[in-house]
């Protein structure tokens, strides 16, 4: 009697959990693929009906702690008990037919939430409690594995640590929300991972979130004072603020007259970056082309750490993908994503793109088209390859030093507009780039004076540790962090100024290379000043 009067508490306090979340409403939902409720027809006719139902732990220990840990504890009876209740529940609201019974609905549990996965001896911080499989619990269907590591993994700024990945076993409908390079949130158990004759540690997924706001830090809301002073200052020109940021932009990579353009134009790509994962976004892509490589790769890598994701692309990593045996034997192929998917929502810095070598026809295709295609070979495929599509998802940064590059008879010009040369090879692929910043100044004095500053500051850096060419600001790293973190979170409107600017700009580009053969009226000097 006992044992009944507890089951009917557990029950009631199951369905007030559902009456007061969305669940209740979604078994709803549910059932209309089942039968049309105004005209009580049958749609599918089965012997088994599926629900899916969502369960917060924390907010159903706030409802009935006892339930909670059964829950936790026994999930085999308390998905039992849950039948009992999705049943009540259908049969009282005639969702279903009359003559389905208890024993024909199948009921999914998926948690929303649960502790941090715990890593010493799988001991529950909380309880105390140890961690073990319930082996009668175990679900035999098809599964997929998708290795994962931690975000911390891609994180800029973070050195001299190893991140080991685990397998994910992934089934049913939640297949469909794993992507290659993407973020989610993994709730689950962990079980053994059997692999001929070694054994691993897999986890065994429950339900799979999207990384939102809950477990990201929280976006800065007001900007730093120094910025709102800033602001005040410079309120009379629109051009003044950028101009100012720029110029002290990344002073500790490189004096602040240097590299000014290129530094501009990180900036403003690292304002797009929040907008990154919007479907039909286009990503902004940077090419910085001069001598100087050792500075221009440290200013794209200290310009990438203003990101939440960065990858810096090896020639011993491939650029999309690469395919080869599963090594887990549930599927023909695994899929290994490359540095562009690993990158989403972020910055992939290349470096000097003249070192890719086979992969250069890749990139174009990658830069033309806005979409990454990964290619499953014919081996893997049963047949002819397969071509998978995914969207390019972030901003690629790459470098070229055209001291190396061959000029021929036939080319002995550059740029159009620049007059620098970057060889015909890098060219195809530098026509591709949203963003091309020559650094090389034509001047020759003035290049001599940006290497006097550099020189000065990096000695002076190793002398006494402090840069003499930083300029007086309150400013610091520390508020340029935040305010770019500020800034790319929010919704950008363009003006009917800026939207003019643009198409002018646009126009005259399109004038002047479309008649440079053969003489022109429009002044190249007029697209400088635009």
């Amino acid at each position: 009697m006992e044992a009944t009067n507890q089951s009917l508490l557990y029950q009631l306090a199951f369905l007030s959990h559902l009456d007061k979340t969305s669940a209740l409403e979604s078994i709803k939902t549910q059932c209309k693929q089942y039968v049309d409720k105004s005209s009580k027809e049958v749609l599918i006719e089965t012997s088994v009906y599926r629900f899916v139902v969502e369960v917060s732990p924390s907010d159903l220990m706030d409802e009935c702690a006892g339930l909670c840990n059964k829950l936790l504890n026994e999930p085999l009876k308390m998905v039992n008990l849950f039948q009992e209740v999705v049943h009540s529940i259908v049969s009282a609201l005639e969702l279903l037919p009359s003559l389905v019974s208890c024993c024909q609905l199948m009921i999914v549990v998926r948690l929303v939430s649960l502790p941090k996965f715990p890593r010493n001896d799988f001991i529950c911080p909380h309880c105390g409690a140890e961690l073990l499989e319930d082996v009668h619990c175990r679900i035999l269907a098809d599964k997929v594995v998708a290795n994962v590591v931690s975000l911390e993994a891609l994180s800029p700024g973070v050195t001299n640590r190893r991140f080991q990945s685990i397998p994910i076993y992934v089934r049913d409908e939640l297949v469909a929300m794993v992507t290659l390079g993407g973020s989610f949130v993994v709730l689950g158990i962990p079980v053994y991972d059997h692999q001929e004759s070694n054994l691993g540690l897999a986890i065994e997924a429950n339900n799979i979130l999207p990384v939102t706001s809950h477990y990201t830090d929280p976006v800065p809301v007001l900007l730093p004072d120094s910025i709102q002073r800033l602001l005040i200052d410079r309120h009379a020109s629109p051009w003044s603020i950028a101009v100012s940021l720029a110029y002290i932009f990344a002073s500790e990579v490189c004096p602040p007259p240097c590299f000014f353009r290129l530094k501009l134009g990180l900036l403003l790509v690292l304002m797009t970056t929040g907008e990154l994962k919007k479907e039909g976004k286009i990503p902004l892509s940077i090419l910085a082309v001069g001598v100087n490589d050792t500075i221009i790769h440290r200013l794209l890598v200290y310009a990438a750490s203003f990101t939440d994701r960065t990858v810096h692309h090896t020639t011993r990593s491939n650029l999309v993908a690469s395919v080869s045996k599963d090594p887990h034997g549930t599927s023909t192929h695994c899929v290994e994503a490359g540095s562009l998917l690993l990158a989403q929502g972020g910055i992939c810095v290349l470096g000097d793109i003249a070192h890719l070598k086979r992969e250069k026809d890749v990139l174009r295709q990658v830069l033309e088209s806005g979409k990454l295609t990964v290619t499953i070979p014919p081996k893997y495929s049963e047949g002819l390859p397969q071509h998978v599509p995914h969207p390019l998802q972030c901003c690629i940064w790459a470098q070229n030093d055209p001291t190396f590059a061959k000029k021929t008879p036939a080319q002995p010009g550059g740029d159009l507009f620049t007059h620098n040369y970057v060889g015909e090879e890098v060219k195809t692929l530098a026509d591709c780039f949203g963003m091309v910043f020559f650094t090389d100044s034509v001047d020759q004095a003035a290049d001599a004076y940006a290497e006097q500053l550099l020189i000065h500051q990096t000695l002076s850096r190793a002398i006494d540790g402090t840069s003499t060419n930083k300029p007086s600001t309150e400013i610091t790293e520390a508020d340029l962090r935040k305010f770019v973190e500020s800034v790319r979170h929010g919704e950008v409107a363009m003006t009917m100024d800026a939207e003019r600017l643009l198409q002018g700009y646009y126009v005259a580009g399109r004038r002047v290379r479309s008649t440079s053969l053969h003489g022109t009226q429009f002044p190249i000097t007029a697209m400088s000043t635009l």
